[in-house]
């Protein structure tokens, strides 16, 4: 790759610890004129020193000192960073990039028409809609929601009228259904296999709050949640945990409680039950959204690829 870029003023990668990263930076003993820059998104702190394949009792030394390199290197040699949270821009500290070099720039959301009328075949109408959109994974906290929310069926006094929407796909989808039929809550659960990009605004209109219930561990927490800022931008509040950067992308648009503490996930939904309480979040959305305009995004990348030409 450092060939191909030599006849380039800037190159855009992702990420610190990318070989791709690395070759962009080793381009630029090729081409003097060469920038580079790097949007990161990961904010797990030292995870190259735990994460290892079973059978090994730590990472393996040459594995570790060949991230370690990398790393090195392109914190010494990326001309730009472009953290998306600041958590991220805390990492990139840690790793040694320079402060001066660091600026924080959120991701602008684009989401297809929220006017246009798709017909969902799902029996939605009439219901209060709540929002499950992510992979089925356990790192996602799908099983906390799921117990969260019957838990919440219990405690509302209109549980006739809601049903949780659980859009996507992965491993843990069977185990998931199977819990759904043995806890007669098929009148109160529903699993979408996958939407369109064209029909998630469709299904955000009728909404009345997204769930996110991610848990932490010792490699990865969650980096950003785009679906967290699309529902911002949709005008639909959230519920979601204190994990990664979570708080921060959330802001003032939704509740957060602790990871794995489905009691709690379920008494943040009860609160949404209080008027007062739901339009405040709703105005929070409001406010929100502003930070991840389009508009402005663009306009932040390319004052930033001039500045550097």
């Amino acid at each position: 790759m450092e060939k191909k870029l030599a006849n380039f003023d800037i190159v855009h990668t992702c990420e610190i610890m990318n070989y791709y990263t690395y070759q962009a930076v080793a381009a630029k003993k090729i081409n003097k004129n060469l920038k580079v820059l790097v949007t990161v998104w990961d904010n797990s702190f030292g995870r190259f020193e735990c994460n290892y394949w079973p059978g090994f009792k730590m990472p393996p030394r040459y594995w570790r000192r060949q991230i370690t390199n990398i790393i090195k290197e392109n914190a010494a040699g990326v001309d730009k960073f472009l953290p998306v949270t600041n958590d991220a821009a805390e990492m990139l500290k840690y790793y040694g990039a320079p402060e001066e070099k660091i600026q924080v720039v959120e991701p602008g959301i684009v989401l297809a028409d929220l006017d246009i009328e798709i017909t969902l075949p799902y029996q939605l109408a009439g219901k209060e809609v709540y929002l499950m959109v992510n992979r089925l994974v356990k790192e996602k906290g799908v099983y906390d929601c799921l117990f969260g929310w019957q838990m919440y069926l219990s405690k509302t006094k209109t549980a006739e009228r809601k049903l949780l929407v659980i859009v996507g796909d992965g491993p843990e989808r069977q185990n998931l259904r199977r819990i759904v039929d043995e806890q007669n809550l098929k009148e109160h659960v529903v699993f979408i296999r996958q939407l369109s990009y064209n029909e998630m605004p469709a299904i955000y209109r009728v909404a009345k709050c997204l769930i996110l219930g991610s848990i932490p561990n010792s490699t990865w927490q969650e980096q950003f949640g785009y679906v967290l800022a699309e529902a911002i931008c949709a005008g639909v509040p959230i519920v979601a945990t204190y994990c990664g950067a979570i708080p921060e992308v959330v802001g003032e648009a939704g509740l957060l409680v602790p990871p794995a503490h489905p009691i709690d996930l379920s008494n943040a939904l009860l609160s949404m039950d209080n008027p007062v309480v739901y339009n405040k979040l709703k105005a929070g959305c409001k406010m929100e959204m502003e930070r991840f305009s389009v508009e402005k995004y663009a306009k932040n990348i390319s004052e930033i690829y001039r500045s550097l030409l």
